[in-house]
């Protein structure tokens, strides 16, 4: 099983193998599988719903069909190893890095927003960059009514915020978010 998951890995690194997974109507096992306490089977399986999630916005909305994906994620973003938390909070970025109905899945949930604003202020610095980009990414495409709804939320503030950190890679993401929040203002929400 553990072989299997991996080729189904290596496969979701092109866009045609992610057509070709998503063909077999793995999603609801790779899901099934985060809840899984090995490790050998948990990290290749979010690692592969990861990569479909990184795949043409219409392969993500496949797999952000399935109502567990989201609050699974979520609930592995609390794992005490931060190799799953950082694959967590970037299969989360590439989420709100898509459509306004992707950024939904996450950002229209006031409880996930505070889980990403905590982790991205307090988190080892390698599961912060990647909840930083998922708020940086929330602030890309969405819509006028959710732009106000991510600034009443608190984003906006976390991101001025992190503009104190001395980590440049970091450093550059909060600005980037910061920038996109300042150029809807400028478009008058």
């Amino acid at each position: 099983m553990i072989d299997i998951l991996w080729g189904f890995n290596d496969l979701t690194v092109e866009e045609t193998g992610i057509s070709s997974v998503l063909s077999y109507n793995v999603v609801p096992k790779l899901i099934e599988l985060l809840s899984h306490t090995d490790l050998a089977l948990l990290t290749p399986s979010l690692r592969i719903i990861g990569n479909l999630i990184s795949g043409t916005d219409e392969q993500a909305s496949v797999i952000l069909k399935e109502k567990n994906l989201i609050p699974v994620l979520f609930k592995l973003a609390e794992s005490p190893k931060k190799s799953i938390r950082r694959e967590v909070f970037w299969t989360l970025s590439n989420i709100t890095a898509g459509t306004p109905v992707m950024f939904e899945t996450i950002m229209g949930n006031p409880t996930y927003v505070d889980k990403l604003i905590q982790t991205a202020e307090n988190d080892i610095p390698e599961v912060k960059r990647e909840a930083l980009f998922a708020l940086s990414n929330s602030t890309g495409k969405c819509t006028p009514a959710q732009i106000v709804r991510v600034l009443n939320n608190g984003v906006f503030g976390c991101l001025v915020d992190l503009l104190g950190e001395h980590n440049a890679r970091n450093l550059l993401v909060a600005l980037e978010g910061v920038e996109n929040c300042l150029r809807w203002e400028n478009n008058s929400i």
